[in-house]
């Protein structure tokens, strides 16, 4: 049965949008917060309009501030806040690193994506660029067999601050059920219409050469995980981009249940025993095995998690992984049991960790 995305307005999701009283945009990270605030980073700031200009509402521009999609670019809209917004960074006490994490009562305006999808089906006198949604989304929804309400829509379409001359459409697609099905039914899609198709020549080497470039990875290394993700692609030659979210009832995470420690950087290779939860945010791959690069085993070491959404869904159950990341120790505040994990996406990696297919690094 499809999961249901309805949700209070106070129920902050990932991918969500929200505004603050100063008129910034900000994208939410996860599922789970602190109490009065919400985990976030900036996208988005208001400025005069110019002829420089690319997004605007009514009378007012707006700035991208976010450079890129990646921990490093989160930590330099930290910067930009230190100087503007210091109080919007947030020590948390479990995590022990410094986000930024808005308090609740600083936010004006929350975004919800799902509401979005409704508001533009009932809407007359659509944009370009909001008439190919609607129609990307019905596509979708038949021929996947997910209802309309199982999807959002995020980025610059949600707030109301594209330019249908090159924004893309930024898709979500809520339920892990409803996920699978979207990506086991759209290769199949790719051959049957005509208005959808992967990303071209073109568009795959340029996206190749800037996933190289931001996480320092090998040219060739960096083409394999574009071909193994497939949450890109064109309609009616416009790009779109697919993100899977959790619904409430698939958060088993609550916030301040666990708390870690940072134990240094640590490369290890580790058998893939559970990766269902893998496509969302955080990405999540329970793992047995594990052992140091040299080969010394380490047991104690239960999962891998990913911040970087580059390492979402590229392995499977049985998939021998090698992860560059943060050692955590993860200590269940309630019983006091502890278990070890890498995290891939720290700041203090600066974008040089990384979960691969230990078969990608042969030869």
């Amino acid at each position: 049965m499809a999961q249901s995305s309805r949700r209070t307005k106070s129920c902050f999701r990932d991918r969500d949008y929200f505004m603050d009283k100063e008129g910034m945009f900000f994208c939410v990270i996860g599922n789970t917060h602190p109490p009065d605030r919400v985990i976030s980073y900036l996208k988005y700031v208001p400025e005069r309009i110019s002829e420089k200009t690319k997004w605007k509402k009514g009378k007012t521009g707006y700035n991208r501030i976010l450079p890129y999609y990646s921990t490093v670019g989160v930590l330099s809209t930290q910067e930009y806040l230190s100087e503007k917004k210091p109080e919007y960074l947030y020590k948390d006490p479990f995590m022990n690193i410094l986000i930024t994490a808005v308090p609740v009562e600083d936010i004006e305006v929350h975004f919800l994506p799902e509401e979005r999808v409704k508001q533009m089906f009932s809407q007359e006198n659509l944009d370009p660029l909001e008439e190919e949604a609607v129609d990307l989304i019905s596509i979708l929804s038949k021929e996947c067999k997910v209802p309309i309400n199982g999807f959002g829509l995020t980025g610059s379409l949600l707030i109301g601050i594209h330019n249908p001359s090159f924004s893309d459409i930024d898709l979500i697609v809520y339920g892990k059920e409803n996920s699978m099905k979207l990506f086991d039914q759209l290769p199949q899609l790719y051959e049957s219409y005509e208005e959808l198709e992967p990303l071209s020549r073109e568009l795959f080497k340029r996206r190749v050469k800037d996933v190289a470039r931001i996480y320092f990875l090998e040219p060739k290394i960096a083409a394999r995980l574009c071909r193994k993700k497939k949450n890109r692609g064109l309609f009616r030659r416009r790009q779109f981009s697919i993100h899977p979210v959790k619904t409430e009832a698939e958060v088993k995470e609550r916030y301040g249940l666990k708390k870690y420690e940072s134990l240094g950087m640590i490369t290890i290779t580790g058998i893939v025993d559970n990766c269902e939860d893998s496509i969302f945010m955080p990405s999540e791959y329970s793992i047995r095995e594990a052992k140091t690069i040299d080969g010394k085993l380490k047991p104690e070491i239960k999962e891998v998690v990913s911040y970087e959404g580059l390492y979402s869904g590229i392995a499977e159950e049985g998939d021998e992984i090698v992860a560059r990341g943060k050692l955590e120790s993860v200590k269940n505040v309630e019983d006091g049991s502890t278990f070890f994990r890498v995290l891939v996406g720290s700041f203090e990696a600066k974008g040089r960790d990384f979960i691969l297919p230990k078969s990608w690094l042969r030869g």
